[in-house]
């Protein structure tokens, strides 16, 4: 499944620096890593992280999407 994370986002043609590109791409990526984290103890595999967007797509089983509805 792809989960989309809760990460305002610009087109990277639209920032101003390359500095806030970089920024953005950091700010999705700590979003994965913490959602990465609140859902370690349930039943999920990340399949692709996408550096670009604020998405990620998962395997999950039933306890895993119970875990994401609460994350959201």
């Amino acid at each position: 499944m792809l989960v989309a994370l809760q990460v305002p986002v610009q087109p990277e043609g639209k920032l101003r620096s390359l500095a806030q590109a970089t920024q953005q791409r950091q700010r999705i990526a700590d979003a994965q890593q913490m959602l990465s984290r609140q859902l370690s103890t349930s039943h999920t595999r990340v399949v692709r992280r996408f550096k670009f967007v604020p998405v990620m797509a998962m395997v999950v089983d039933e306890a895993g999407l119970a875990a994401l509805a609460v994350s959201s």
